[in-house]
């Protein structure tokens, strides 16, 4: 059975919210407008904050539906449900459809957190806003939520496959953003302050 989680998880990761939304709205690819990334943050560098926050809802629900359906009503296991959600979230940042070029996963990992207990979404949510406002970017909010999960579950003595899952998240969202890093060493990357001014 895991394994069909993972491959359900993983297609239906491949619907991503940011290329609907580009291609919809603005008629062209996000993926070459931007950084490049089939993400909400980009969505609102490029678009404005409006269409962000639609693309974000759109990867939060893909990821939250399925995992809530599969623990709600067919009452499974924590370890199956964690597996559809980690492949949700493979599917929207490595898409096989779209070249392997998606999003980073960071609105994925906060519907799958809703999906997994609500109050752990709420935290993750009220982390990366937190994080965000104090530091003025979205991903440094985001790299803390992703590697604040593998700790709670260590703490909580989740199953190990799914603090080695969690890991695998982390590492993945770590890799995704190091050109974000890059950028902020740099002194080029665009604060939150100042995309929400421009695209007002």
């Amino acid at each position: 059975m895991i394994i069909i989680y993972l491959i359900i998880g993983y297609i239906v990761g491949w619907t991503e919210g940011a290329l609907i939304v580009s291609y919809i709205f603005g008629k062209f690819d996000i993926r070459n407008k931007g950084s490049g990334n089939a993400g909400a943050s980009n969505i609102t560098v490029v678009m404005g904050w409006k269409y962000g926050f639609l693309v974000a809802l759109i990867d939060i629900f893909k990821a939250f539906i399925p995992v809530i359906v599969l623990k709600e009503i067919f009452n499974a296991s924590f370890t199956q449900i964690f597996v559809l959600g980690f492949a949700v979230i493979i599917g929207h940042i490595y898409p096989l459809p779209f070249k392997f070029k998606g999003g980073k996963g960071a609105a994925s990992f906060i519907g799958f957190s809703y999906a997994l207990d609500f109050r752990l979404g709420l935290f993750m949510n009220f982390l990366i806003i937190f994080l965000t406002i104090v530091t003025d970017y979205i991903f440094i909010g985001t790299l803390c939520m992703f590697f604040t999960l593998p700790l709670i579950l260590i703490y909580f003595k989740a199953p190990g496959l799914t603090v080695l899952l969690s890991l695998v998240i982390a590492i993945i969202g770590l890799i995704k953003h190091i050109s974000n890093i890059q950028s902020l060493k740099n002194g080029k990357e665009t604060g939150l302050r100042e995309t929400i001014k421009k695209k007002k």
